[in-house]
């Protein structure tokens, strides 16, 4: 099977990970939306917290409940 270079997906997705606010204290809930493009297309994302996955809302959100001091 050949296939040729014009056919290969050579570029990298862009990947965008944004919260919904930009401060919060200990206990809040916070809202991540996961957006990816890519110029062949995305056909599935898979977001990992602390090295767990976590189900994403078919609107590409998730949450942290009541979150404990840190980064995210």
């Amino acid at each position: 099977m050949n296939v040729r270079e014009e056919d290969q997906d050579l570029s990298a997705p862009s990947v965008t990970l944004t919260a919904d606010k930009d401060k919060y204290s200990e206990g809040d809930n916070i809202i991540f939306s996961v957006k990816a493009e890519d110029n062949v297309g995305v056909t599935e994302i898979e977001c990992l917290l602390n090295g767990e996955p976590v189900e994403l809302s078919d609107k590409g959100t998730f949450t942290v409940k009541n979150a404990a001091a840190g980064s995210y």
